[in-house]
């Protein structure tokens, strides 16, 4: 494997910031068809640091992250986590660009899809939940996971132990030879672009509400219906056609409809 430069490890700590005072790890011990991994998941209650997110990039040790803070209240990250290992690849990525989030979408451990999504500073883990639940929704999967999954911890009581919350993998386990990449239409991204890439879609809060407020809810998907199993029912022609209908209901133009259902 190449050799990391501390600054890209750096870069990678940052992006991946949330609680230092413990982190998760997962022993796999076999795969099911390739898919969803078998395996041991651990909390470790001990500080992570850079050693950590170093052995992580370098595949030694693999590491998850809980989103919120020490101060219990902010995050830089969060992510929608889909674990739908059928799902046709192209048609998510088309689904999230057409609702200009910027997503960064890498291929989870277990086969699924983790949608990443970096934050300009310090935001509120609570006010970050509504947005993100309409924009899951609007891709087709309401019910999907959101991290972080809490608000906030709870406090201890009675002399119990620190709460610590439900920490996500991180991608790029084993760096450019890793499985959990992030994947665009055209490629994947080695480590050095998603970072690049990952600076620059950076959002603010007002941002993420402003972009989550312009989505229009498609109402062909209902609470328990995800975008692929609305594929498999309908039909890709069927489903297109109403899609088709919903753009054209907001004001788009034929020619352009056409373009989003052939793209």
């Amino acid at each position: 494997m190449e050799n990391l430069s501390d600054m890209t490890i750096e870069k990678f700590q940052k992006l991946f910031t949330g609680f230092t005072k413990a982190y998760g790890t997962f022993e796999i011990n076999k795969s099911n068809n390739d898919k969803k991994k078998k395996g041991r998941a651990l909390t470790v209650r001990k500080k992570i640091n850079f050693e950590h997110y170093k052995k992580h990039l370098y595949g030694e040790q693999g590491i998850g992250v809980v989103p919120i803070k020490d101060d219990n209240h902010n995050i830089v990250f969060c992510a929608l986590d889909i674990d739908d290992y059928n799902l046709p690849q192209e048609d998510l990525l088309k689904r999230i660009n057409e609702s200009k989030i910027p997503f960064l979408t890498c291929l989870s451990k277990s086969g699924g899809y983790h949608l990443y999504l970096f934050f300009v500073e310090d935001t509120s883990a609570q006010l970050i939940q509504k947005p993100l639940r309409k924009i899951a929704k609007y891709l087709g999967y309401p019910n999907c996971e959101i991290f972080p999954k809490q608000e906030k911890r709870l406090k201890p009581r009675n002399g119990e132990t620190e709460q610590i919350g439900n920490w996500i993998n991180l991608p790029y386990f084993s760096g450019n030879n890793s499985t959990r990449t992030c994947v665009q239409l055209e490629k994947h991204l080695e480590l050095e672009d998603f970072l690049h890439h990952a600076e620059k879609s950076k959002v603010s809060l007002s941002q993420l509400i402003k972009l989550s407020n312009e989505i229009q809810l498609d109402e062909n998907l209902d609470e328990n219906t995800s975008f692929n199993k609305l594929l498999k029912s309908e039909g890709r022609n069927s489903y297109l056609f109403k899609y088709g209908c919903s753009l054209r209901k907001r004001g788009i133009e034929d020619i352009e409809i056409s373009k989003k259902n052939k793209n």
